[in-house]
């Protein structure tokens, strides 16, 4: 209802161009000219520029940069984004919505920065301010065998809003996200299930956008201002990014798994070509990519001539920058 309201109010802002009065407020939102003032002093702790004058009103004279709620909603959805938490700072969004797990399907949980972003492997995900930082609860009848699908709709919804804004972005094995071979983005899927039955899956995003690579102290790693050379609108690609996740969520649900592996197959960086795949054991083996299996594993013509199909580990590109 809050954040309703204050979509409302800033709506009716933006839109005028100049003073609204505390009375067209309160009978577009639906709630007294007090409740519209509170939530004006709220707007205005959250870093909005609102000045106002008796009997004149409103006048809105800058937003934040923020991803707040009311600045991405109202979206085309049906599941993914129907709720949002936003935060200024916060140690992870996974370990955050995690405790949250209880609640519907769909919220997500967006922050501004990470303290302790994580990876694959509980490697450090750095994440200042400007990036994408998210995380979504989901919870679809789905097969354990059948888990790689919620990594893959995500960064195949990554890969298209990059495209969006103008990169070219591909898929690798297992969850990443590249551009021109270096990675922009990270995804990392907690699951919780029992026998062979997905119970929950909170889905962690983290893309590199308004600020520069140097800022990572990572090597093959990219931003969208590296990449571009200026800066892109963050709230404009979140609510992009979030409908994505929303349809490709959709074609998981109705069942449609070949084609998301489909999907995935064409965007895919590595398929084809010659990596390098280390297990979780420390083993490496070198070979071609040649396939993706039904469950997501990578299935790779080894040195030795054999084919194995590698169910996790980390692929790399032998000629990687």
């Amino acid at each position: 209802m809050n954040c309703n309201v204050r979509r409302v109010i800033l709506e009716e802002l933006k839109g005028a161009g100049s003073y609204v009065s505390g009375e067209t407020l309160s009978e577009r939102a639906g709630v007294s000219r007090v409740a519209i003032w509170k939530h004006v002093q709220r707007l205005k702790d959250e870093g909005y520029q609102i000045k106002s004058i008796r009997g004149r009103g409103y006048s809105l004279l800058k937003s934040p940069g923020k991803l707040l709620p009311y600045e991405l909603q109202p979206l085309d959805v049906d599941v993914v984004g129907r709720r949002i938490i936003h935060l200024d700072d916060v140690g992870s969004t996974n370990l955050f919505l995690e405790g949250k797990a209880g609640e519907g399907e769909g919220l997500v949980v967006i922050a501004e920065e990470q303290a302790e972003g994580k990876g694959r492997m509980d490697r450090v995900w750095k994440s200042p301010e400007g990036g994408i930082w998210m995380s979504v609860l989901l919870k679809p009848v789905l097969p354990l065998d059948r888990a790689f699908l919620l990594s893959a709709i995500s960064a195949l919804a990554i890969s298209e809003s990059l495209q969006e804004v103008g990169l070219d972005a591909a898929v690798k094995w297992p969850n990443d996200v590249l551009v021109r071979g270096r990675k922009i983005c990270g995804i990392l899927a907690k699951i919780d299930g029992e026998l062979d039955v997905v119970n929950y899956t909170i889905i962690g995003i983290g893309v590199n956008v308004n600020f520069g690579r140097e800022e990572l102290s990572l090597e093959n790693v990219t931003t969208v201002k590296s990449e571009l050379g200026r800066e892109v609108d963050r709230k404009s690609m979140a609510r992009d990014l979030i409908e994505r996740l929303d349809g490709w969520y959709k074609v998981l649900k109705e069942g449609l798994y070949d084609d998301i592996l489909n999907a995935w197959r064409t965007r895919s960086a590595i398929l084809g070509q010659e990596i390098k795949i280390r297990k979780v054991s420390g083993e490496v083996y070198m070979g071609t990519a040649a396939g993706l299996s039904e469950s997501g594993g990578l299935i790779v013509e080894c040195e030795d001539g054999c084919k194995r199909t590698f169910r996790s580990g980390d692929a790399t590109l032998l000629d990687e920058p």
